[in-house]
């Protein structure tokens, strides 16, 4: 558990999505919207999605015949996945709502040594400049760095590039891959709640969409930036921290 504390009540929930007197909400207003409604919803279906879970377990436990239990388990891993979105929404909410994260100090490299040992469907090159730290949570950090790689290896083609280096009194975290890229007005987009572009880089490409919105936010937090930069093939996310 991450130990970042709040102190104001949860923003009001529920907010409309759509236009404001005829006209597109602007991008921040859009996304704020987005998140509210966001999380009311994920307040509504966390019991009942929990509920549904356990009623399928336990008539899996006693569900006789293959056809049968494989339908079951189908379902079972449906309603698992709804939970994980679920759990992810409510985290994202306690991120927007957060007064502030603990004052650790964070070694990133060894972050990023450690989640590279671990393997990967892609080739993975690290380029790491001299070993620093950043403040902030580990934990925290570690789930930004991991969200960054696993959206970089499901849409590689066949390498995902990691470089850390400093710059303006800031860690610079680039996470690169070779695959679709992103088009020039996706390259904000990207982070919104759900978002999928209807591009090569967005058709099924799994996950649920969250990954890079919860990152994003995970480095406000710690008063730092993540964004999509231009790349001459593939993705390019930058994130920047400060080193103190």
């Amino acid at each position: 558990m991450t130990g970042f504390t709040t102190d104001h009540p949860a923003r009001a929930r529920g907010a409309p999505i759509g236009h404001r007197g005829g006209q597109p909400d602007p991008p921040g207003v859009r996304e704020e919207r987005n998140r509210r409604f966001s999380a009311a919803l994920a307040h509504e279906l966390r019991t009942p999605v929990a509920s549904f879970e356990l009623e399928l377990r336990e008539a899996l436990a006693y569900a006789e015949g293959d056809e049968t239990r494989s339908a079951l388990s189908g379902a079972l891993r449906a309603a698992e996945r709804l939970g994980g979105i679920v759990a992810d929404l409510l985290f994202l909410e306690r991120l927007d709502t957060a007064a502030s994260a603990p004052d650790e100090r964070v070694d990133l490299a060894a972050l990023i040594t450690g989640r590279a040992s671990r393997g990967s469907p892609r080739r993975t090159r690290l380029q790491l400049a001299e070993a620093f730290t950043v403040p902030g949570d580990p934990a925290l950090i570690a789930r930004l760095l991991a969200a960054l790689l696993d959206n970089a290896e499901r849409h590689a083609d066949d390498t995902v590039t990691v470089t850390l280096d400093r710059g303006g009194g800031h860690a610079v975290l680039t996470v690169e891959d070779d695959g679709p890229g992103i088009p020039p007005d996706h390259r904000d987009r990207v982070f919104d709640v759900f978002y999928r572009p209807d591009t090569a880089r967005g058709r099924d490409a799994g996950g649920a969409g969250l990954g890079l919105t919860i990152a994003r936010a995970i480095a406000v937090l710690h008063h730092g930036t993540l964004t999509a930069a231009p790349a001459e093939r593939g993705a390019r996310l930058v994130c920047r921290l400060p080193l103190r």
